[in-house]
């Protein structure tokens, strides 16, 4: 089929060759979830374009980022409680206005004027939202409980860095998921290249026991420590 439409770009026949390691990667996702497999797979064959399709900076880190908090769902059973922000923060204006304080004159000049102090009730309630929040998994402590789960062989230290580069891996995804800001630099397809090799080495050893390459998880260990130096 033709692409005759405004704006449209003709796709050409993307290489379908995986290597050794792609293919035991996508058979391991597809195993645990077709979807994730088809993401990655969708991620590998845009990247192996010279020329990826229209919006590509955006698919290939909404990609890697949902499969990374599916494989922590699934692999490492990490969840983590939503805080509802808006009901709290709702909640303690309520109260604030209800006991009359205002929302300006804090300040030295102006705390002659106010009438009355926070009761311990509404210190009560910022102090609960702020411990929760405090209390809240960081992404990289969530990473490290996947491979923990994953690898409990892995000597701490090792287990430390495998986590630092699959967070950052996330980090990255996360950043570039949404619209640069305007005036920024264009994406440089080699960047994404290489970030989807850092995210193919740090899940290749996630994924051991469930593809072919099982068995190899000392190696890959070892090339996430090496990449980590």
């Amino acid at each position: 089929m033709k692409c005759s439409e405004p704006g449209c770009v003709q796709l050409t026949q993307v290489a379908t060759t995986r290597s050794p390691l792609q293919e035991s990667i996508h058979q391991s996702l597809a195993d645990l979830n077709p979807e994730l497999a088809d993401l990655y797979e969708g991620a590998r064959c845009i990247l192996a374009e010279d020329q990826p399709i229209p919006g590509w900076p955006r698919f290939v880190p909404h990609a890697i980022r949902e499969i990374l908090r599916s494989l922590q769902q699934t692999l490492g059973n990490v969840t983590e409680s939503r805080i509802e922000y808006v009901d709290r923060l709702d909640k303690i204006a309520r109260v604030w206005e209800g006991e009359g304080l205002p929302y300006e004159g804090f300040g030295l000049a102006g705390r002659d004027q106010i009438a009355a102090a926070p009761s311990v009730d509404l210190l009560e309630l910022i102090a609960s939202l702020l411990q929760e929040n405090r209390e809240r998994t960081t992404q990289r402590e969530r990473m490290r409980q996947l491979v923990d789960s994953q690898a409990p062989e892995a000597q701490p230290e090792v287990a430390i860095r495998w986590a630092r580069q699959l967070s950052s891996v996330y980090g990255w995804a996360q950043e570039r998921a949404h619209q640069p800001v305007p005036g920024s630099n264009a994406p440089d397809l080699d960047e994404y290249r290489a970030a989807l090799g850092k995210f193919e080495s740090a899940i290749a050893g996630l994924l051991a026991e469930y593809g072919p390459n099982k068995g190899a998880l000392d190696d890959l260990l070892a090339e996430t420590n090496r990449r980590a130096d």
